[in-house]
């Protein structure tokens, strides 16, 4: 079993509406600019399913990934971060809270 940490990440300010958004991320982004603002709302400890774990992609960002498959991380419409395997054809595996 693996633990990672997550970041909710809120952008409230941006160029364009579509830049805006609420969610999960491997890295915290915190951005004041002009044109731009972004806050960490929340930082938690996951578990990350059996077969799963946390490794450096080609550019050095953290990526998870299942084998050689680089499995998307993305936020539910509830709000729950989620990872997306075409592998085990899942189409956002919720992630559970770490307890402790």
């Amino acid at each position: 079993m693996t633990t990672i940490t997550l970041y909710h990440n809120r952008q409230t300010r941006a160029y364009r509406m579509d830049e805006l958004y609420d969610g999960w991320s491997l890295e915290p982004n915190e951005i004041e600019s002009a044109d731009y603002s972004s806050e960490v709302v929340e930082q938690a400890e996951f578990v990350l399913p059996d077969g799963y774990e946390l490794a450096k992609d080609n550019t050095g960002s953290p990526a998870i990934y299942r084998g050689n498959e680089n499995c998307p991380l993305i936020t539910n419409d509830n709000g729950l971060p989620c990872i997306i395997s075409s592998v085990e054809h899942t189409d956002g595996r919720p992630l559970e809270r770490a307890r402790g």
